[in-house]
């Protein structure tokens, strides 16, 4: 069976092998989801003090953050988000 490029043969796997894989998927697709809406609260509140005339700097280097040169890493999935940063 290919499910979205995914290659998986079913066929050999347990009831319950079939059940574990669908609760961990439905675990990292929840987690992603998380990350997913705490990157966008962050790119919010940015944008925000922007338009507040607000940023934030590094103390010792006086640079300002960008957003665009962060992302999430989750350390349970060993996942990223934005993904292909």
């Amino acid at each position: 069976m290919i499910i979205n490029k995914v290659n998986l043969n079913a066929e050999e796997m347990s009831i319950e092998d079939i059940s574990v894989m669908i609760n961990e998927l439905k675990r990292i697709r929840n987690r992603k989801g998380d990350a997913r809406d705490r990157y966008n609260n962050f790119l919010a509140m940015i944008h925000e003090m922007k338009d507040a005339e607000m940023v934030f700097c590094n103390r010792y280097t006086g640079e300002i953050m960008n957003p665009n040169d962060w992302q999430i890493y989750d350390n349970q999935i060993f996942a990223t988000y934005p993904e292909g940063k």
